[in-house]
């Protein structure tokens, strides 16, 4: 633990250095051995911001959990925020600039901010005392709404905290509410379909369903899909911007009572359950981990993934017979470089 005398000088330490640093040029750097003047972290910066000088751009870093380094524009006083450290990324040479990695920096400049809890989306604010965490980057609709109360029903871009920070675009619902929901729009409407037909034994086709099967049948269009936007999982059973027949069937589950399949041998005829994901256009596909297992009695399945992942065919059955994911249907993100940018709202939560 520091002892009060290493407190006293570390608080005057930083007096001087703000003290001196006011202006973008005056900054003493030999003060500081850890700053490399002339060098500037590789890649594309998360944040840009003007300060009024270089230890003021130390003391935004520390107080974002996000930023690892920085990079500091002696000319116009730009902060540059990465969100990779320069053992991480090479050091390219450069005029006018200085450049520090935030494990370097002593921590008694962000005051109470030291060692604070903030989130990746968060920023540490200083307080009498403490401090507390702001939202800067919306990691959800509710976040959104925080930021911006007046927010309508419509796309905006939010941050994926478990996924580095990715961006991607969400449709937010009832942001009227004090509940939002998220949603992913699915620019090429999902189809699934659960016959209304039978032929158990392959003999010849007949309409409708029997015994425990009879009313299960229907045909469902899905243009958007409720998600979880921390773990990108989704809501499977949830029908707000879906249209249907008969029967709510579920997202990604493909079934019917079409056929008997024997040992895992498909029936000549069967089966004649579908369900096409398409995530064309949405910046997603389907995780790698995500598995679909079949069951019911006779029951058969295929699932084949194309472009990535982005599209993922399902035809499965028995008498009767589904296919659903094992342990959830995750996405990930997929291309979202390609999304425009004028297609979602940017929310600006600190100003």
């Amino acid at each position: 633990m520091k002892s009060y005398m290493d407190k006293v000088h570390g608080s005057f330490l930083a007096v001087s250095l703000f003290s001196a640093c006011l202006a973008n040029i005056c900054t003493d750097t030999e003060k500081l051995p850890s700053l490399k003047n002339g060098y500037s972290t590789a890649g594309s910066p998360f944040l840009n911001i003007t300060t009024g000088g270089l230890m003021l751009c130390a003391v935004e870093c520390l107080q974002r959990s996000r930023c690892m380094s920085f990079n500091f524009f002696l000319e116009d006083g730009t902060c540059e925020m990465h969100d990779m450290a320069t053992s991480e990324q090479l050091r390219m040479p450069m005029s006018a600039v200085v450049h520090s990695d935030k494990d370097q920096l002593p921590e008694f400049l962000a005051r109470y901010c030291q060692s604070h809890g903030c989130d990746q989306h968060e920023k540490c604010v200083p307080e009498d005392g403490g401090y507390s965490c702001a939202i800067e980057f919306p990691t959800s609709c509710a976040d959104v709404k925080q930021c911006a109360p007046t927010s309508g029903d419509g796309e905006y871009w939010i941050y994926l905290s478990k996924f580095h920070m990715a961006k991607a675009r969400i449709y937010c619902h009832n942001m009227d509410s004090t509940k939002p929901s998220d949603y992913l729009s699915l620019p090429v409407v999902n189809y699934g379909n659960y016959p209304n037909i039978r032929n158990p034994v392959c003999q010849g086709e007949a309409e409708g369903l029997v015994q425990s099967c009879t009313g299960t049948y229907g045909e469902v269009w899905f243009s958007k899909v409720k998600i979880n936007t921390s773990s990108l999982r989704v809501t499977t059973n949830e029908h707000s911007f879906a249209t249907y027949t008969n029967k709510k069937l579920l997202y990604g589950v493909a079934s019917d009572c079409y056929s008997k399949h024997s040992d895992g041998v498909r029936a000549s005829c069967g089966p004649r359950g579908t369900f096409k994901i398409d995530l064309t256009g949405t910046g997603m596909s389907v995780t790698p981990w995500t598995t679909w297992i079949d069951s019911g009695y006779k029951y058969w399945m295929n699932v084949t993934r194309v472009s990535e992942s982005t599209i993922v065919y399902l035809n499965c059955g028995g008498y009767p017979g589904f296919c659903e994911a094992e342990d959830g249907l995750f996405l990930q993100p997929h291309n979202m470089d390609a999304l425009d940018e004028s297609s979602a709202t940017k929310v600006q939560c600190i100003v």
